[in-house]
């Protein structure tokens, strides 16, 4: 059958059929399109319920994520400040410490030969403390300016190295500014300006 056919039977049906037919088409044409709105309507309702669903659920996972990351971040902050705190108090316990070891050392030139073997014990008490101290917390960069002065402390109680105050103020300078740049408190080191 070829479309002229179609639309002459087509023609025939409606010819028929009269103004009811005509009704009959506006009719359904006007229900086709009530029924056809009805279900947009409905798929555009399930579209936004599942889109709302969504939102919700990405919403409350990214306040879950925030959450934990804030926790982290405290738990973080908290640490990392009690570190800084410890690391300062055994900075300041080593500073003690290496204050009794010089003025120990400097005045041992002027004492009796059984007070200087009893000095010489609290040098080697206060060092070792000094040690644990420091290790417990410290880089290796303190660790290694912190040897460094020690180490020439040793050798002048050995003999092997004679007493020079200006020696020993420089390696504590630097011990002081590997603590300084630890803490990073000023990353300019320090250094003695003085006349002595």
């Amino acid at each position: 059958m070829s479309w002229q056919e179609v639309l002459a039977v087509g023609t025939v049906v409606l010819g028929s059929l009269g103004g009811g037919g005509v009704i009959i088409l506006g009719l359904s044409g006007y229900l086709g399109k009530l029924w056809a709105d009805r279900l947009m309507e409905t798929e555009r309702s399930r579209h936004q319920q599942r889109l709302e669903e969504l939102r919700a659920g990405l919403q409350a996972t990214n306040e879950k994520a925030l959450a934990e990351m804030r926790t982290d971040l405290e738990i973080y902050r908290d640490r990392h400040l009690k570190t800084h705190r410890d690391k300062v108090e055994v900075y300041r316990m080593g500073a003690d410490i290496i204050a009794t070891i010089l003025a120990n050392f400097d005045r041992a030139s002027r004492l009796a030969p059984a007070e200087a073997a009893q000095a010489l014990d609290s040098f080697n008490l206060d060092r070792i403390r000094l040690y644990g101290y420091l290790a417990m917390m410290v880089p290796q960069d303190v660790m290694d300016a912190h040897d460094a002065l020690i180490d020439h402390l040793i050798l002048i109680t050995n003999g092997s190295v004679r007493y020079d105050w200006a020696q020993v103020r420089t390696l504590s300078i630097h011990f002081i500014n590997a603590v300084r740049k630890d803490l990073a408190i000023d990353a300019t080191p320090i250094e003695y300006r003085g006349a002595l």
